[in-house]
């Protein structure tokens, strides 16, 4: 026996029910937001990550920088070096100079040339010497500084901070004694480089000499001088002027330290920093970039 059809259980409806238009609105709300969350920790992340590559340009060019300077000031007011027998001037043989010398005289002993050599011939006795730039400028001129030291004539290597050498003996010197490297430290405003020209008695006077750029990304230098007599008393002087106007009547030989301050400018990274310059004043730049000051104090070498 069958059942009639019209006795069947009908199937309850289903009723299909979609996304009211508020609804599809706060979703998008919602979405949109989190987007807008993702992009901005983005754009913080890579400009995080900017700084911190950029920070780490500035250390590294500062290091190079303050890396050449020692090189040289480590270097000022060396003695020239020259074999026994030999002429200190040009390390030929026979010595009639007969400077004033350290060690047996006998060929192939190294002996010392203790004559003083200077940066130019109006400073005889100075292994540096400094000049004030206009700190009130705008943009700022930086310092100079000059490191002089002997060449060798034992056959012991020798450069200037552009790595020039002098050692051809044989063209007449401006002292007449022996060969002598001049570098000069400065500022290149335009580049914003650290800069560095080498002379020397011999082949690359001061009026020829060209400024190669050493290290970037520096936008001021300033120099200051340190003196230690002999009884420890240590006398600051925060410019070449104030050397130059101490009541001592030759000072620059007395120098016996020098501290180099270098402001650093980076890269446009939209991530501008407050500093305090190389004069102790604070400075908040909007420039959208990094800036770093950095010091190192140098001493030359005791005789």
């Amino acid at each position: 026996m069958t059942r009639d059809s019209s006795f069947r259980r009908r199937a309850p409806s289903v009723r299909q029910r979609g996304m009211t238009l508020i609804e599809l609105l706060v979703g998008m709300t919602v979405g949109l937001i989190i987007i807008l969350a993702a992009v901005a920790s983005l754009l913080i992340v890579r400009t995080s990550s900017r700084t911190m590559i950029d920070s780490a340009a500035l250390e590294q060019q500062a290091t190079l920088a303050m890396l050449q300077i020692n090189q040289q000031i480590t270097q000022a007011g060396g003695y020239n070096a020259y074999l026994g027998s030999t002429n200190p001037d040009d390390g030929t043989d026979g010595n009639t100079a007969s400077p004033p010398a350290i060690g047996s005289g006998t060929l192939g002993y190294v002996n010392f040339d203790t004559r003083p050599i200077g940066v130019s011939a109006t400073t005889p006795t100075v292994s540096v010497l400094g000049v004030d730039g206009d700190a009130a400028a705008a943009p700022p001129v930086s310092d100079k500084l000059s490191v002089s030291y002997a060449v060798p004539n034992d056959g012991s290597p020798a450069a200037g901070c552009a790595g020039m050498t002098a050692q051809d003996a044989a063209k007449t010197r401006l002292e007449g004694g022996a060969i002598r490297i001049v570098s000069t430290f400065a500022v290149d405003p335009v580049t914003k480089s650290l800069t560095c020209t080498t002379e020397d008695d011999l082949t690359v006077p001061a009026s020829a000499a060209s400024a190669i750029p050493i290290a970037s990304n520096v936008a001021y230098m300033r120099v200051s001088y340190l003196r230690v007599a002999d009884n420890g008393t240590v006398t600051a002087f925060s410019r070449a002027a104030d050397v130059t106007n101490s009541a001592v009547s030759d000072p620059w030989p007395t120098i016996s330290g020098v501290q180099i301050c270098l402001e650093m400018m980076g890269d446009i990274t939209q991530s501008p920093s407050a500093y305090t310059d190389c004069q102790g004043h604070s400075q908040t730049p909007n420039d959208g970039r990094l800036h770093r000051t950095v010091r190192n104090t140098f001493y030359l070498r005791n005789f």
